[in-house]
């Protein structure tokens, strides 16, 4: 039971209820008492007992400045319960004051801040068995923090001058020595918590505000700041939407009264992803894009649940590398490029909501999704005509230009960097011998086109054999002949020339075996000669040592389809020695 709020009181009364809280008790205690003691904790004046610190939160209790009286104990309840987490504090004086805190069951990161101003004053806080200090360090400091001015007053050594992230000339932000903040990892259920603060100079101001687990509290006024958290809706090409959920809309100064949220909304970092704090309070700090603020202004502001805003942020665009070709023939070469990078939409935010206590941030939420790329591949032209490929858009996709060539790669799975070879064979721009080309990588992220840089090539020397070849057939006991033939047992068709690398050909057939395996037949009057490519209708066949010796004058290929096509046909040979 409290101390009564009117009435004579008894100094015997007064010790139960900071050592039993029960006002009325009339057991515990023993003499003599020092209201000294009884009012600032301890047993330094002669006490019979080890009292308590004063409970700060009760909303009566004692200044605990000299001279001391009874009459500041009226209506002081030692056990006033303690509130729950996301509490901001400013009412400071002089003295040394408990504020027990009920951090919940949740886990997740607790931060601690505090303000001393000039006129130094420590901040002790713990938890399950821990403790953590104010001053230099993340909660290992040694005690008072402030103006370096009192550098040699006793009653606070030591002492230390902090400088934190925030800016500004006034306000509850302002840098005066004593800004500092602490955080921990609240890693078990335990929810009991008591935040100390020894103030033994007159003049002194303070404030202090500890959040709930994955939250954060910028105090400037007393009670309990909102609770919220925040994630990400969705992301699109041109925008992050983000969520906040406000669970509680906090209380007022005395602890008990449902509060009222003024403003609400999100900060973030457009292109960036940190892990780091950044607030409203400070535009610029010590990111290289400044913070923007998005507010929630509609009729849902003083109210639990979820809001949405929208982040805009400028996508970062995909960039590809195109390298030199290698593998250069007059129907195909091989392309070699890398996507670098396939784009995204980062960006940093925090979900807030404020009100007369202070502003709570929810942690930083980081989105970083992919841009992707929907096409990928090769575009080519001759140098005579375009020094710079290009390519059309239709009906949202890649296609040729004019006088330009487009292949696709149509195994890319549009968010791999890796680097990435591509045989890109004649098209609409055909590869003459000894002409120059430029290619460059071409990708397509949403409606843009994104190209990488310009390389050339030139194809090689023409053809060391050219012939045209008309089709005929013949019978070969159960086997179809399709092609050329001037050699025993049977002839057909027509070609326009034989020399080829000091040999005269006799056939260049296809046949359809009776015995499971067609094949490609190149035949000649005597000793059968090398090559290093042969090209049938722009299609490449590879050199002689991708073929078979059938005998001292024949080579022949695997080949499952008649590729000279039905009498009266024509084809074009080449081949290179």
């Amino acid at each position: 039971m409290a101390v009564p709020g009117t009435g004579s009181l008894s100094l015997f009364s007064i010790a139960n209820e900071k050592l039993s809280n029960d006002y009325n008790d009339g057991d515990d205690g023993s003499g003599p008492y020092s209201l000294t003691d009884i009012t600032q904790g301890g047993d330094q004046y002669g006490n019979g007992e080890d009292y308590d610190i004063t409970n700060g939160f009760s909303p009566s209790h004692p200044d605990n400045v000299a001279a001391f009286g009874m009459s500041e104990f009226y209506s002081y309840d030692h056990d006033y319960a303690a509130p729950a987490c996301n509490i901001a504090y400013q009412t400071g004086g002089v003295g040394t004051f408990d504020f027990p805190i009920n951090l919940g069951s949740a886990t997740g990161t607790v931060t601690i801040e505090y303000q001393a101003y000039g006129v130094p004053d420590k901040f002790v806080f713990t938890w399950n068995g821990n403790t953590y200090t104010s001053g230099s360090g993340n909660g290992t400091g040694s005690g008072f923090v402030g103006s370096s001015t009192y550098a040699s007053t006793s009653l606070v050594q030591p002492l230390t001058t902090l400088t934190g992230v925030y800016g500004g000339s006034s306000g509850p932000q302002v840098q005066h020595g004593g800004r500092g903040t602490i955080t921990f990892n609240k890693n078990s259920s335990t929810s009991s918590s008591n935040m100390r603060i020894t103030a033994p100079l007159g003049g002194t101001a303070w404030w202090f505000s500890v959040s709930c687990p994955g939250m954060q509290v910028i105090g400037g006024g007393d009670g309990i700041a909102p609770s919220i958290t925040g994630g990400v809706v969705t992301t699109v090409s041109t925008a992050v939407v983000m969520k906040g959920n406000v669970s509680n809309l906090g209380t007022t100064g005395n602890f008990t009264t449902t509060g009222t949220i003024s403003e609400k909304g999100f900060v973030y970092l457009p292109g960036i992803t940190t892990s780091n704090y950044f607030y409203r309070e400070t535009p610029s700090g010590t990111f290289t894009v400044d913070v923007v603020e998005v507010l929630e202004n509609d009729s849902t502001i003083n109210t639990t649940g979820d809001f949405n805003e929208a982040a805009n942020v400028t996508p970062t665009t995909a960039t590809l590398t195109t390298a030199n070709a290698s593998s250069i023939t007059t129907s195909n070469f091989v392309a070699n490029y890398t996507p670098t990078s396939v784009g995204g939409v980062p960006v940093s935010f925090r979900a807030f909501a404020k009100n007369a206590a202070g502003t709570t941030y929810s942690s930083v939420i980081n989105s970083s999704s992919y841009g992707g790329i929907s096409q990928l591949g090769i575009t080519y032209c001759n140098a005579g005509y375009s020094q710079t490929p290009i390519v059309n858009m239709n009906a949202g996709s890649i296609v040729d230009a004019t006088g330009n060539d487009y292949q696709q790669d149509n195994t890319y799975n549009g968010i791999s960097t890796s680097a990435r070879t591509q045989t890109v064979t004649e098209n609409s721009v055909p590869l003459t011998s000894n002409n120059s080309y430029r290619y460059r990588a071409v990708a397509r992220q949403g409606s843009n086109i994104i190209y990488g840089n310009v390389v050339g090539f030139t194809a090689p020397a023409g053809y060391s054999f050219s012939a045209t070849l008309t089709t005929g057939t013949a019978q070969y006991y159960s086997t179809v002949v399709n092609g050329w033939s001037n050699t025993y047992p049977f002839s057909c068709g027509s070609i326009s020339n034989t020399s080829f690398n000091g040999a005269t050909l006799t056939a260049v057939y296809w046949m359809n075996s009776s015995f499971g395996t067609d094949y490609l037949y190149i035949y000649f009057s005597s000793t059968k000669p090398s090559f290093t490519n042969i090209v049938i209708d722009g299609t490449s066949y590879g050199a002689s040592s991708t073929w078979t010796s059938a005998s001292s004058t024949v080579w022949r290929k695997p080949q499952s389809s008649n590729i000279f096509g039905a009498n009266g046909t024509t084809h074009s040979i080449n081949a290179s020695y």
